[in-house]
């Protein structure tokens, strides 16, 4: 995040300051007892969103690591997307 300040990118430091917002809220409800769970769908949100902001922020000095670290994180949803419509029922007779 301090890339984001520093470096004048202030739609990014919008998102990520959002987002360590959202996180943060969620925790408080997630303490012991828990009334909410995160499950998948959130944080492969999460992994998305970090993901893309990764993408949007690269700069030639780390072009390699800036382009092979997201395209991992970005490769977990689009896999499991893709096997959960593989396996649906849907299609079974």
């Amino acid at each position: 995040m301090e890339f984001s300040v520093f470096g004048n990118l202030p739609g990014v430091t919008v998102v990520l300051v959002a987002l360590a917002g959202a996180c943060l809220a969620f925790l408080r409800y997630n303490f012991h007892p828990a009334t909410i769970f995160l499950g998948d769908t959130g944080s492969m949100f999460i992994g998305l969103v970090l993901g893309v902001i990764s993408l949007q922020t690269f700069t030639k000095n780390t072009f390699f690591l800036a382009m092979t670290i997201p395209m991992l994180v970005l490769g977990v949803p689009i896999y499991d997307a893709l096997l959960a419509i593989w396996r649906s029922p849907c299609g079974a007779s």
